[in-house]
């Protein structure tokens, strides 16, 4: 079973266009990542390899993802059936999968039970677990004894990782 994870950039710029679609300063574009979404795998990569804006919408401007890794540059050679050592596997890139493609807007329209949320906004990547849930309803599940909110994503210090990225939820 894998673990799933969303993973989005709120768009800071006037304006900027992604995938051909023209995107707003504001408006939040995210991808579905089938594979490998616990904190403790994903935030490294995320944080060392997609730390600016422009990295970030790179990385999502191909859609979904199967598994994610250091780069998202397709080299020859690489596909699904075919992986090339730390470079990300898209749905559509890389898989010939329709209806891949990235998302534009509310997360809440577009979850599928991922069990984990990353955002890159004002130059820094956050996280939380269940992001679709509600403040209220993490509590309910004791996931805010061990993290810290920020709104509702969780910030967290890089060397903090490890100790508390186990967020206690039913389904898991």
């Amino acid at each position: 079973m894998a673990t799933r994870s969303r993973v989005a950039v709120k768009v800071s710029y006037n304006s900027v266009t992604v995938g051909g679609r023209e995107i707003q300063a504001g408006e939040i574009i995210h991808i579905y990542v089938h594979s490998n979404g616990y904190p403790s795998s994903r935030l490294p990569i995320l944080t060392e390899h997609y730390n600016t804006e422009e990295k970030a919408i790179e990385l999502i401007s191909l859609g979904d993802v199967s598994s994610l890794h250091e780069s998202c540059k397709k080299p020859e050679g690489h596909s699904f059936e075919n992986k090339v050592k730390g470079h990300t596997v898209y749905y559509g890139r890389d898989r010939g999968e329709d209806n891949a493609d990235f998302m534009l807007g509310n997360w809440e329209e577009s979850k599928n039970d991922e069990e984990f949320g990353y955002l890159f906004e004002d130059g820094k990547w956050t996280w939380t677990c269940s992001y679709y849930k509600t403040l209220k309803e993490l509590e309910e599940e004791d996931c805010a004894d061990s993290i810290d909110f920020k709104d509702s994503f969780v910030e967290q210090a890089y060397g903090d990782l490890v100790a508390r990225t186990q967020c206690p939820l039913s389904r898991i």
